[in-house]
């Protein structure tokens, strides 16, 4: 299995609203995906709540987290290629204010 997990923390000013269809782009971007075992998005625990995340190497923690596991490393390829993949994936990185990603054999 192979997982590719996302980090990011989003630019001040981004509305609940625009993070809700965020995330909605992001599932009706999985459907259908060959090879997609499991896909799990969240949102960051609000500070001073129980379970509050570590920060991130720059200081400050991430506020969006996208783990998605395939069967193979051939099937996340496939999956990097999908233009509804490509469409959300620009739209995360015109949200960001920085992110991180790296893929785990598993």
């Amino acid at each position: 299995m192979v997982a590719r997990i996302v980090l990011c923390r989003l630019k001040a000013g981004t509305t609940d609203d625009e993070v809700r269809a965020l995330t909605a782009a992001f599932r009706e971007a999985v459907v259908g995906a060959p090879g997609l075992l499991r896909f799990h998005l969240g949102i960051r625990i609000p500070e001073g709540a129980p379970l509050q995340p570590a920060p991130a190497a720059e200081g400050q923690p991430y506020d969006y987290a996208i783990v998605f596991e395939f069967e193979t490393a051939a099937a996340l390829r496939i999956f990097e290629h999908r233009p509804a993949h490509d469409a959300v994936r620009r739209r995360l990185a015109a949200m960001a204010e920085t992110f991180s990603a790296a893929n785990y054999e598993m």
